[in-house]
């Protein structure tokens, strides 16, 4: 049986201040012993995705404006 597991998720921490008082915050309560963190790999909070899309965008179109190699 599974129990039920209470937890907390801080969302858009920007700075390192921020994440330092996400994290003190959380180990402050005497159940959490342990703290997991994870990037944000959506595109748009994501600079190294944002450039590849970019260059993926500009891509395809030198693909849409080039003409079909049969014609």
């Amino acid at each position: 049986m599974r129990e039920n597991i209470n937890f907390f998720i801080y969302k858009n921490i920007n700075t390192e201040n921020d994440l330092k008082k996400s994290v003190n915050k959380l180990l402050s309560f005497p159940f959490i012993k342990k703290v997991y963190l994870e990037t944000d790999m959506r595109a748009f909070r994501n600079p190294t995705r944002m450039k590849n899309i970019e260059l993926s965008i500009n891509d395809l179109v030198k693909n849409i404006q080039s003409e079909c190699p049969n014609c």
